[in-house]
């Protein structure tokens, strides 16, 4: 029950919210809010906790009232109770703020003005994760042993498989890819199954390995500069992570030794603490960027996603290389990363369009963030719990783009392949770190999603150009993956199984479209 009295008129001036429920006999006051040290922070919105005593829970449907009380004109003052006004500082108001303003003196400074334009209410999911991520990292994507025995062990305990020579498909590629083989060229350097030519011959040193030599084993390599080289950098981590697992657990033989692998590692440190820039915000040509550019839309957005996501894997496999070599960069690539959290939870926080839209940014964004909040969980717990809470929360938009019959509002070249790309990662993310399924991850929808990719493509390989999307060529691996759904978004020791017809696969071979491996990380087995 709420008991609130009237208002005390003799209340200290402040911002103070009234909550009261339908048919209520009272009221509870919460404040006064700390205004002035969110906007000295530069921040424009402040969220609030409804009170214990307002319980929203399970409201058919629930409406805000905003109202002013006992504020003149139309707009107050921010006072930081240091430099605010007082008698024997009269020249200090909200009038002609900048009038007295000495350069770098700020005790002559008017008060900012305080002007409530909306209110916003936020329904939230009551979040309670069953897990949580490993205490050690690396923890991205489960511990050490988890990682290597359900994400690398398939691919190499699979048989091999013959079928290039009579399943001829684009250009010179296997009309049926060969998965297996293709994710061991990107992991080993060689495949097991070939029986010859060069990419039969395994590595004898990881200098030699293909996703080194293209990389940091070539002292013009740029992590930062191109799509091809932010994926190259992302196989060398996998590189490494990979074979210490081999050494941690004493599972000899490893491919590669432990002295060259560490000093690949340090190798890799060295060069992307000289490619990191702390000051950069826009892309330019020599660090990363990390937005779309220095006046872009959102602070966080499509651009950052990518090293968010890089940087996050980076102080999760290398965080003790990273701190050895240069503590002080470290720490500003950490630093880094929370600047670009903190912009994501602002947009969640705002109800910016970023997110709330609903439409393929919400996933690529969210499935960065995602990245963060795993890799701090621990260190930064309430920031990564809180971050979490609004991916989960915010996923349930994107979730509505997708019909009951699993076609995809936007169409699907290439708005959802980028869509379900980033919606895959997240589910995986998510069940791997708390043993559970990703809310927003519907397994029997995603399965009618891969049939209706299937639907949009002709006889001649070629999708239609549906919604905002393109007629592209050929199929992609993500309409299996779409396909195996209950299988790959699982949490781990979940007993789902999922089949492919084999006229589906049929027919998506034939159209697929030089399947590769990009990022070894989300090629799911």
């Amino acid at each position: 029950a709420l008991h609130g009295g009237p208002w005390d008129y003799d209340a200290a001036a402040g911002v103070y919210v009234l909550w009261a429920l339908p048919g209520a006999s009272g009221h509870v006051i919460t404040g006064p809010l700390d205004v002035y040290s969110a906007h000295a922070a530069g921040q424009r919105a402040l969220s609030v906790d409804s009170p214990s005593d307002v319980d929203l829970s399970g409201a058919a449907e629930v409406s805000i009232t905003l109202l002013t009380f006992n504020q003149y004109p139309f707009s107050g003052e921010l006072q930081d109770g240091v430099n605010g006004y007082s008698a024997a500082n009269p020249t200090k108001c909200s009038v002609d703020w900048t009038k007295n303003l000495t350069a770098g003196d700020l005790t002559s400074a008017g008060n900012a003005l305080l002007i409530v334009l909306e209110a916003e209410l936020f329904t939230r999911s009551a979040w309670l994760p069953q897990a949580s991520p490993p205490l050690v990292r690396p923890r991205l994507f489960g511990s050490d042993e988890t990682w290597d025995l359900v994400h690398n062990q398939p691919f190499f305990k699979a048989p091999c498989m013959y079928v290039a020579a009579v399943s001829p498909g684009w250009g010179d590629d296997d009309g049926v890819p060969d998965f297996k083989s293709r994710f061991e060229l990107v992991t080993l350097g060689y495949a097991t199954c070939y029986a010859r030519g060069s990419k039969s011959i395994p590595p004898t040193s990881i200098w030699e390995h293909p996703a080194v030599t293209a990389t940091y084993a070539n002292p013009g390599f740029l992590s930062y500069a191109t799509a091809t080289s932010q994926l190259g950098a992302l196989q060398a981590f996998h590189l490494v992570r990979r074979i210490r697992v081999c050494h941690n657990a004493s599972s000899f033989p490893c491919q590669f030794n432990k002295s060259e692998t560490d000093s690949l590692a340090q190798e890799i440190v060295r060069r992307e603490f000289l490619s990191f820039d702390p000051a950069a915000r826009a892309r330019n040509s020599d660090s990363w960027g990390w937005e779309q550019d220095s006046d872009g839309c959102c602070g966080y957005d499509l651009f950052s996603a990518v090293p968010v996501k890089h940087f996050s894997l980076f102080v999760d496999i290398f965080h003790d290389d990273a701190e050895a070599l240069n503590t002080t960069r470290l720490a500003e690539i950490e630093a880094k990363l929370e600047t670009y959290i903190d912009l994501f939870l602002e947009a969640f926080d705002t109800g910016h369009w970023s997110l709330w839209n609903g439409n393929n940014w919400t996933p690529v964004l969210s499935a960065a963030a995602a990245y963060w909040a795993i890799c701090f969980w621990h260190e930064r717990h309430e920031k990564a719990r809180r971050l979490m809470h609004a991916i989960v929360d915010i996923s349930m938009l994107h979730k509505a783009m997708t019909t009951p019959d699993g076609a995809y509002k936007e169409g699907l070249c290439q708005y959802h392949y980028m869509s379900l790309t980033s919606t895959l990662e997240l589910a995986v993310l998510y069940a791997e770190a708390f043993g559970a399924t990703f809310p927003a991850a519907d397994a029997a929808l995603l399965v009618k999603t891969a049939q209706w990719h299937m639907d949009s493509f002709d006889a001649a390989g070629k999708a239609i150009n549906f919604g905002d999307s393109h007629a592209c060529r050929g199929t992609a691996v993500d309409t299996l993956y779409a396909a195996l759904a209950p299988v790959i978004a699982a949490p781990l020791g979940n007993a789902s199984t999922a089949e492919i017809d084999g006229c589906f696969l049929r027919t998506w071979s034939a159209s697929a479209y030089y399947v590769s491996v990009g990022d070894p990380f989300t090629f799911w087995p």
